[in-house]
């Protein structure tokens, strides 16, 4: 049975930060702990981020000789900057397969055909369920926002609600599913459009609905492990990513960086690469930020083919190579 979970005072924490091995030792050091504990919660903060600085021992937990609290919060104030850095390609990826399902399966099924099972991929396994599934969803989706003018007009005066203007309501998750369960010529197409296949193309969707979701809700970024591998890439080749004892790559499948390889394919080259150069920005601030402990480490947690000894050119290099390798 785990181990209750009860009440300390910010004092407290503070103390147990410091028997842990942080460095709080003057009165300012005090004040600024308790300061970033109250407003940030020690849950969030340190909890969340205190890998990074952890002694290779399970139990007792101990920190690194010379950690802050500074460093720790260096990291978290790192992690926030990296979902806005994420945040708006999403959204534009996003809003691209929006229109691209549209548009593809109102082509072949019309305007007001994306409620009728039929038009779906009837031969996928378990396609029942997840059709099912797909269409409440849809229709949930119409009930909650029937009152929204974009809903309403279309309801009101034809009675019936494009897919095109749907979408405007619909979460990524949806789309991507959605996507799955389009007719396999058309899942085919919107991959062309891609110039990847089709099954690339859903596993991309499912991670990068997850990374979607954890940017607008705040959670932890920069260590995630995905619920879905992306298929081995033309990146994975160019960059040499070991493989373990069963041919299965050890980095680049559900990590960070997968999601990055990713993007890679579904933006396009400029946006792809100021994308780059904004990430690459935020691992330099943090990297100036960091005492006890090497950017590379970051960089390694977050699924990046890079080595411990990399030097600054190296890592340069590293992001450069992103941005030219070819799809």
């Amino acid at each position: 049975m785990p181990e209750e979970k009860i009440f300390i005072s910010v004092e407290s924490q503070i103390e147990l930060l410091k028997k842990r091995g942080v460095n709080i030792d003057s009165s300012d050091d005090n004040k600024k702990a308790k300061m970033m504990i109250l407003t940030e919660g020690y849950y969030n903060l340190i909890n969340g981020y205190k890998n990074p600085f952890l002694e290779e021992t399970n139990f007792p937990e101990k920190y690194l000789e010379g950690t802050t609290i500074d460093e720790i919060y260096a990291v978290y104030r790192f992690d926030n900057e990296l979902r806005q850095a994420f945040f708006s390609p999403l959204l534009h990826i996003e809003t691209t397969m929006k229109s691209k399902v549209a548009y593809v399966f109102s082509e072949k099924f019309g305007h007001d055909n994306y409620l009728k099972y039929v038009n779906f991929d009837t031969g996928l396994r378990d396609a029942e369920r997840k059709i099912t599934e797909l269409i409440s969803r849809l229709n949930a989706a119409i009930a909650q926002y029937s009152k929204d003018p974009r809903i309403s007009h279309y309801l009101a005066h034809y009675g019936y609600l494009p897919l095109w203007v749907l979408n405007g309501v619909l979460t990524m998750g949806s789309v991507s599913k959605f996507y799955s369960l389009m007719q396999q010529f058309q899942r085919n197409a919107i991959a062309k459009d891609f110039k990847i296949n089709e099954k690339a193309l859903k596993s991309f969707l499912i991670i990068l609905t997850e990374v979607r979701n954890i940017c607008a809700h705040g959670d932890r970024l920069y260590n995630i492990t995905t619920s879905k591998n992306i298929p081995p890439t033309a990146i994975h080749k160019v960059f040499e990513i070991k493989k373990d004892s069963k041919g299965n790559l050890e980095r680049g499948i559900n990590d960070l960086f997968a999601s990055i390889i990713a993007m890679k394919y579904l933006l396009s080259h400029s946006e792809f690469k100021y994308f780059c150069s904004n990430c690459k920005k935020v691992y330099h601030r943090l990297d100036k930020r960091l005492k006890t402990i090497d950017i590379n480490l970051i960089y390694n947690m977050c699924g990046f083919p890079i080595e411990d000894n990399y030097s600054k050119h190296d890592i340069n290099e590293m992001w450069g190579n992103l941005c030219r390798t070819k799809k």
